[in-house]
């Protein structure tokens, strides 16, 4: 104990503040409220599907987040969307439109059932279906030494070394010529709430 402090001084609790920390912060606010909530990192991190150690990167502003996990967060947690500095998901005065997924019994349920079986099926055989997939292909379109696929025209003649590599930004970006959208794909797609195919409004000229 440092001489002339009693053990009262020595022992000092920080009390909570009534208010939470201004936006310019998103950390500082998400440790205000979940304090608030009266809910440890452990708690919260499994409300928000993450570890304890990523919860805590985020409240000390070691890692920064993006606005659709900042949504995601205040959603969870019951924080204004402003106070993160992020606008709401859409006006209050929007007209609601009809959820993506259906949890009534029918056609929509069974199809959407089935899309995440065949899902399930696809992703637990990524590799293998990717190394068959590959071999459709020409040998001039792979990488050597690899499954990995390529535009022959991309591959160098020599060996480059990395700091000869240049980056650019392209302003305008061209659109993607597979959208997921297409008319073949479309018994494939699982139905939404509505009754109309996922990701048919990709297939639909802008």
């Amino acid at each position: 104990m440092v001489e002339g402090m009693s053990a009262g001084r020595w022992l000092h609790v920080t009390q909570p503040v009534a208010t939470p920390p201004d936006g310019s912060d998103a950390g500082r606010v998400i440790r205000w409220h979940r304090q608030h909530a009266g809910m440890t990192q452990h708690e919260a991190a499994v409300v928000l599907n993450t570890t304890q150690s990523r919860l805590s990167k985020i409240e000390t502003g070691v890692l920064l987040l993006g606005i659709d996990e900042l949504r995601f967060i205040a959603g969870k947690l019951n924080i204004p969307s402003e106070q993160l500095g992020i606008l709401p998901d859409r006006p209050v005065d929007a007209i609601p439109q009809p959820e993506p997924a259906s949890g009534s019994p029918g056609a929509v349920l069974a199809s959407q059932e089935r899309w995440r079986m065949v899902r399930a099926e696809l992703n637990a055989n990524l590799t293998l279906l990717g190394d068959l997939a590959a071999e459709l292909y020409p040998r001039a379109h792979h990488m050597s030494g690899s499954s990995a696929l390529t535009q022959p025209d991309w591959l160098p003649a020599t060996p480059v070394e990395i700091g000869d590599i240049g980056l650019y930004e392209v302003a305008e970006p061209a659109r993607p010529v597979i959208t997921g959208g297409i008319e073949q794909t479309e018994s494939a797609r699982p139905l939404a709430a509505d009754g109309t195919r996922y990701g048919a409004l990709l297939a639909r000229p802008t």
